[in-house]
């Protein structure tokens, strides 16, 4: 039975532990790829600003571009932090909300308006530090689900050997009784 049981700490939970820590650290590198697109974007933005006769399609560009990186960052940094499958697809829903708005003023050329967000999402940023709750959150949570998956493979060890400690016991008792058999020829 405890074989049997730690078969099933192996083969179901500690595997289940191993695929979401995985699924977090996918996570991450998905958005330190996005963190760095939006950074190549935004000095691509200022670059274009000080110039003496910016060019008003880059700065449209540059600044929607930096935004809906914001915005992927923000939203999968909450998603993955969420317990409940509801509230990751409010989220994601949130989401191309805002996208559909910021598609529709990057169509229309508005770039004032673009700045206008690019400036009140650097000042929330800035204010709130909404990037480093995040980053908080992530590394509490990655660090349980790490722990757990710690606590299943040694549940998982110890289960086998005790198991495998008991089959082999039994085994030298069924030994020894045969041995010592008053039957045996």
């Amino acid at each position: 039975m405890l074989v049997f049981l730690s078969w099933v700490f192996q083969n179901y939970f500690a595997t289940q532990a191993t695929e979401q820590r995985l699924r977090l650290e996918r996570s991450q590198l998905a958005i330190d790829l996005q963190q760095s697109r939006m950074e190549q974007w935004h000095i691509l933005y200022l670059q274009e600003k000080s110039k003496q006769e910016p060019d008003a399609n880059t700065l449209t560009a540059a600044s929607f571009k930096t935004l809906q990186s914001y915005l992927n960052v923000a939203a999968w940094s909450s998603v993955r932090l969420r317990e409940n499958p509801a509230d990751e697809n409010a989220d994601v829903q949130e989401k191309y909300k805002v996208h559909e708005r910021l598609v529709t003023l990057y169509k229309s050329g508005n770039l004032e308006a673009l700045e206008d967000d690019l400036r009140t999402v650097i000042a929330l940023e800035s204010q709130l530090r909404i990037s480093d709750i995040f980053s908080d959150e992530f590394r509490k949570r990655y660090a349980r689900v790490e722990e757990r998956e710690k606590r299943l493979t040694w549940l998982f060890v110890f289960t086998y050997a005790l198991g495998s400690v008991m089959i082999g016991a039994d085994f030298m008792l069924k030994l020894r009784r045969d041995l010592t058999s008053p039957d045996r020829p």
